[in-house]
């Protein structure tokens, strides 16, 4: 096939909102589990078991048994995500109450159709480069069905129409969303703080982890009902983002570039969290970093990279040559923080760090080099979005259309032309999905 060209991002006038990283994780838990896998030793891919099925099935909100269970505990990893959840089952509930005379099995299929719309018209969009979409799922912008627009999948072959998740995805592109966590939240405006909290410029939001049980949004527990989530926050779900600034606004997601944010280097799994109050005084950020237990690994990059290495994945560059597109040279390979186009000239290489990954870039980190150097090429402005370059949008493009094309129930294979019955239709996005099930 002919290589496909480094474009420049189209610029949007907005940037993404803080939800749609937890909304990629929720994707994430409801595709692939692999409890098994360990970083310490080299890994046989092919013996890895998926405890989620490979389909946007809701699995991970159902159970693998079509009951309605927390049915994967990462779905309570973190205060945001246990409540994204719980719009989901939200959602169900609502959908329930509105076509009484429907059965259980209808109620999920129209649940799962509109998580599938909004993963393919909204959440896609927002994450890849539109070319991409538009190459592999053309009857999006097209119109019409897969039929007369028939998908072309060029990496994705499933066997015998046995769906599967290819480990490029599941160990390195998928995890572009790490890149997007904030290091601090504001849950709702009605939550304050103390003079030292202000000080520190946290008043009224906690950090995604920390080190103080009730000072992070650390999953896995309780947590106080104060702590209820304000979803315009996350989504714009009122149209006018614009106006409302400060603790009224709608927080973004970082961009997707090659920096995680300090409280990912704590993973509280892997940590000693201290108990604590949210009254609890903070005297300085040092206090919210917890000590990492004995022979853990605690910092998610460094978990990232490590099980990359365990799985023999391919290089960024090898990856990118198998799919026809001209990789990046070291000199592109930044890494640190997307801002502006004058400081990104400033970021160290790769390969000035450790020259052993001349022309052999880890995939994780490459993925996110790659949207991060089309940002540049875009403009490199404060307020421009990233993308997932050519080969990070083509790995999880062609993955999430590969596995709806090879589930005989799900809505590409069911009913292509199908829009959604509430919110905006045609223009259904995360908003209108929130909105519906909370009855906003």
């Amino acid at each position: 096939q002919p290589p496909l060209p480094v474009l420049p991002v189209a610029p949007r006038e907005d940037v993404d909102d803080a939800g749609y990283t937890y909304r990629g994780q929720f994707i994430d838990h409801d595709l692939t589990f692999d409890p098994a896998s360990s970083l310490q030793s080299q890994n046989d891919v092919d013996a890895l078991v998926d405890f989620r099925t490979p389909r946007f099935d809701l699995d991970s909100l159902y159970g693998r048994f079509n009951r309605a269970l927390i049915g994967d505990k990462r779905n309570d990893e973190n205060v945001i995500v246990s409540q994204l959840h719980s719009v989901f089952l939200q959602l169900h509930n609502r959908m329930a109450d509105d076509h009484p005379t429907l059965g259980f099995a209808e109620i999920q299929r129209r649940v799962r159709w509109h998580y599938q719309y909004v993963v393919l018209n909204d959440f896609l969009r927002r994450i890849a480069r539109s070319d991409v979409i538009d190459s592999v799922l053309p009857h999006l912008s097209r119109g019409g069905s897969i039929y007369t627009h028939r998908p072309a999948l060029h990496h994705y072959h499933a066997e015998n129409n046995n769906p599967f998740i290819p480990v490029e995805f599941a160990v390195a592109a998928y995890r572009f969303g790490h890149s997007m966590v904030r290091p601090i939240y504001r849950l709702n405006s009605k939550l304050g703080g103390s003079d030292a909290d202000r000080s520190l410029g946290i008043d009224g939001r906690q950090f995604i982890f920390a080190g103080l049980k009730e000072r992070g949004l650390n999953g896995f527990d309780s947590f106080p009902d104060i702590w209820g989530i304000d979803w315009n926050l996350y989504f714009d779900l009122t149209g006018d983002t614009d106006k409302r600034v400060n603790k009224n606004r709608t927080q973004p997601a970082y961009k997707i570039d090659t920096s995680l944010v300090n409280p990912l280097a704590f993973l509280p799994e892997f940590s000693v969290v201290q108990p604590s109050t949210p009254a609890t005084p903070v005297t300085g950020i040092g206090q919210l970093q917890p000590p990492v237990r004995p022979g853990e690994i605690a910092n998610l990059a460094l978990r990232n990279l490590l099980r990359g290495r365990s799985m023999g994945l391919p290089s960024g560059q090898d990856v990118a040559h198998a799919m026809g597109v001209l990789p990046l040279t070291d000199a592109e390979l930044r890494v640190g923080k997307a801002t502006n186009a004058h400081e990104y000239e400033q970021l160290p290489t790769l390969v000035s760090l450790n020259r052993e990954f001349k022309g052999k870039a880890p995939l994780w980190y490459y993925v996110l080099a790659e949207a991060q150097h089309e940002w540049r090429c875009a403009g490199g402005a404060e307020t421009t979005p990233t993308r997932l370059g050519a080969v990070g949008s083509r790995i999880v493009i062609e993955t999430f259309a590969g596995l709806l094309l090879n589930d005989g129930h799900s809505l590409l294979r069911q009913a292509s032309t199908w829009v959604p019955e509430i919110g905006k239709r045609k223009r259904f996005d995360m908003a209108d999905f929130v909105k519906y099930a909370l009855g906003i």
